[in-house]
């Protein structure tokens, strides 16, 4: 089992009111994003076989932004979504 699964479970074990609740599933979701950027590097990597699937850019966006807050306190972000894009 690895980080993503024992975050889990010690989420499992935790109520939403606990401190290190939302730690835990900021553990998972930065667990599913890098896993998620080694497999487009990887698709890379093979000549271009990726898995091309149709992607929301304000979803994209918005993570990036997120991750991007979390790891430099210095950065402002300003966000700003278009409504109604269509999937790339």
């Amino acid at each position: 089992m690895g980080i993503q699964g024992h975050a889990s479970l010690i989420a499992m074990r935790m109520t939403r009111e606990d401190p290190n609740y939302q730690h835990l599933k900021g553990i998972e979701e930065m667990v599913q994003r890098g896993s998620e950027l080694t497999r487009q590097l990887l698709g890379f990597a093979r000549a271009g076989r990726y898995d091309v699937r149709p992607s929301d850019l304000n979803e994209i966006m918005s993570k990036s932004a997120r991750m991007f807050g979390r790891t430099k306190k210095e950065i402002v972000i300003r966000e700003r979504y278009e409504k109604n894009l269509w999937p790339v």
